[in-house]
């Protein structure tokens, strides 16, 4: 290992907040990176702050299809699959097989992988059809432009002169695309230090592919390339000393969300000195994994530059601009975001404080006659979670956001799920919830859903709910849409089978968890919970009338529905309380990584990840919700958020990495016609 100077500070970064991506607008590259250059030794903002006029300029110009060329070439497809082997692993990773009107065979993969499993950085672009991009190039030349090719729900770049570039042999056996090239070894690796930042310059022998995956407290980049012992070695020592700390620095564990106290008063305190980064020998010496510990809102920064170097920079401040026009109609940004909260700093003083997150999100054209907005569930029935990507991925959806709560426990839903007309789950304790038809008409409101049931001799007895994961005394309803059947979950539930509205059947499951009952196709079964004196009334041959209505009474029109809460902002107005909506206090005081779905008045939609500012966690509620104003939101709920906030496009997760996600019951997806 050398301490070498660094021989330039002008790069392109793929900005991790906490995870991927960057660009830079294409026609501004030059200028911007050149600016950069200037000011990187003396300012720790290598990131763009954006205000609501200058969304809604981007939208305005991105917005217009008319103006949006698309690539001429005519193609022929001549194969597609869903996997690659890249270097001997396989790899879930769509890709497609060409013919242009120049004859020649071309072969791409999904845009999304191609970034995340190799590394290419894909800047802005204002045309679908092509993606400038940068990949151990000059930053101060004009980006390479790649073709790329829209097929179902992915965009394919085409990957022919860049694995050329890097010696790559491309080959397809079947579903597979197989690729292969020469092992690449680390030369060297210099490390330099600013006020803002830790950087890392990795010295390779050529070019080769590099992944990321960052978690809370560990970032890891991992080259395609092996170590030599003695560079494996330099990087694994660590040494004990004794400084002086803020109480509770550098301890193992974090307080639960929203709680805790911060403490400033210095300790002596023995520590562990870690060195920067250590380095770690993967895949039996063909790969090399950069390990950095992190802490809260502090993240990576990877780029590349010419002669083969890979630059790793730990900071604050990561995230770069993106805005690229993915298709006509969606659009991909992310961006620092700015908002102001207001302070009280005494009983007569106010102060106002300015408050910065990193924002991952994508602006779909509700008028597009191309997309169709439908909820996606984990698994068929009520019970069960998976990771997003996975749950997007088998319903071959383009687009898609994690939806509303659920037990993970039990992987039941805690909320409402409404797919073309069905129930699969219904809304609780009058939470926020998104419902929509396929005509474009959305609507934001809290919802509740009442149901009734009336014996021939007039009694009626209210339902708390319908296919609910959410228990509670009385009765609840469970339809076919939850399952083949319903197990216990409590003591002492009565179980009464409903056929064509007629009581049939009734049982007592004395043990929770003791006993499964088929649900009728033509009917449904009561769960009779702490209920006896309806029990009781509720005989066999009874017959039963079901009403069904939602307050507001318009959300039963709407086909699909998305509960989460809480509403953040209705008819442009602030709304949140989440105490109305039965939050903890815990939830509401929390500050979390998060995700939101709104509607602008740019006839937009806006689906949104917002995660830890620079420094700090993530957003409270009440920030949340002055970031989707921020962002010309009229309308806006919250959804589940934290290790559930994923957003995806085209394969892949956008916002953060794959591995860090955790696994969610819905989401919503949008497809491609």
């Amino acid at each position: 290992m050398t301490q070498k100077p660094k021989t330039s500070p002008i790069y392109l970064f793929i900005a991790i907040a906490p995870l991927f991506l960057s660009a830079t607008v294409g026609a501004q590259v030059g200028a911007t990176l050149k600016h950069n250059s200037a000011t990187s030794k003396h300012s720790a903002t290598l990131e763009e702050t954006i205000t609501k006029e200058n969304i809604n300029n981007l939208s305005k110009f991105e917005h217009s299809n008319n103006q949006v060329i698309q690539a001429s070439l005519a193609v022929k497809l001549l194969k597609q699959g869903d996997q690659i082997n890249f270097q001997g692993r396989t790899i879930e990773v769509p890709w497609s097989q060409w013919q242009g009107e120049d004859n020649q065979t071309r072969i791409g993969i999904s845009d999304t992988a191609a970034e995340q499993i190799l590394g290419i950085e894909l800047l802005s672009s204002n045309n679908p059809g092509l993606q400038p991009v940068a990949w151990f190039s000059e930053p101060t030349a004009a980006p390479l432009t790649l073709n790329t090719q829209h097929s179902g729900a992915y965009r394919y770049l085409d990957i022919t002169t860049l694995a050329a570039r890097a010696g790559w042999q491309l080959e397809i056996k079947g579903n597979t695309l197989i690729i292969n090239g020469q092992q690449r070894k680390i030369e060297d690796i210099s490390i330099d230090s600013s006020p803002w930042a830790e950087e890392v310059t990795v010295y390779l022998d050529g070019i080769t592919s590099w992944q990321i995956s960052q978690g809370k407290k560990e970032g890891i980049v991992t080259l395609d390339a092996m170590a030599d012992a003695s560079l494996l070695e330099s990087f694994t020592q660590t040494h004990d000393s004794t400084r002086l700390t803020a109480s509770g620095e550098g301890e193992e564990g974090d307080t639960e969300e929203g709680e805790g106290e911060e403490i400033n008063t210095p300790l002596a305190v023995r520590v562990v000195e870690r060195p920067l980064f250590v380095l770690e020998s993967a895949r039996e010496g063909k790969q090399t994994r950069i390990k950095f510990p992190l802490s809260e809102g502090i993240g990576l920064a990877v780029g590349t530059l010419p002669n083969n170097r890979l630059i790793i920079q730990r900071k604050a401040k990561t995230l770069r601009t993106r805005d690229i026009v993915w298709q006509p109609g969606i659009n991909w940004h992310q961006q620092y975001i700015t908002i102001d909260i207001e302070k009280n700093t005494s009983e007569t003083l106010q102060e106002v404080e300015e408050i910065t997150f990193p924002v991952f999100w994508l602006e779909i054209d509700r008028n597009s006659p191309n997309l169709a907005m439908k909820p996606i569930v984990s698994q068929s029935g009520a019970e069960g979670i998976a990771p997003l990507i996975t749950t997007a991925r088998n319903h071959e959806a383009a687009i898609a956001i994690n939806g509303g709560f659920f037990n993970r426990n039990n992987k039941l839903p805690l909320g409402a799920v409404r797919q073309e007309g069905v129930w699969q789950s219904g809304p609780i304790l009058n939470r926020g919830a998104i419902a929509w038809n396929q005509s474009g008409e959305i609507k934001f409101d809290r919802l509740r859903l009442e149901e009734t049931i009336t014996t021939a001799t007039g009694e009626t007895f209210p339902i708390q709910h319908l296919n609910s994961g959410y228990i509670k005394a009385g009765i609840s309803r469970y339809t076919p849409a939850w399952g083949a059947s319903y197990t216990t979950t409590i003591d002492n539930e009565i179980i009464v089978e409903v056929r064509n509205n007629l009581i049939v059947d009734k049982f007592t499951a004395e043990t929770a968890d003791s006993q499964s009952f088929a649900i009728p196709a033509e009917g449904y079964l009561l769960v009779l919970r702490s209920y006896q004196s309806a029990a009781d009334k509720l005989e066999l041959g009874t017959i039963l009338d079901l009403e069904t209505r939602t307050i507001p009474a318009d959300f039963i029109r709407y086909p699909n529905i998305i509960g989460a809460g809480p509403l953040l902002i209705q008819n442009s107005n602030i709304v949140l309380n989440a105490e109305a909506e039965k939050f903890t206090k815990a939830f509401q005081q929390q500050a979390a990584v998060r995700s939101a779905i709104a509607i602008t008045d740019r006839n937009t939609l806006i689906i949104a990840a917002v995660h830890h500012r620079p420094g700090g966690r993530g957003p409270t509620l009440k920030e949340l919700a002055l970031v989707m104003e921020k962002m010309g939101a009229t309308d806006a709920l919250n959804l589940d958020g934290g290790s559930s906030t994923s957003l995806y496009l085209g394969g892949q997760l956008i916002n953060r990495s794959p591995f860090t996600a955790a696994r969610v019951h819905n989401g919503i997806g949008w497809f491609l016609k």
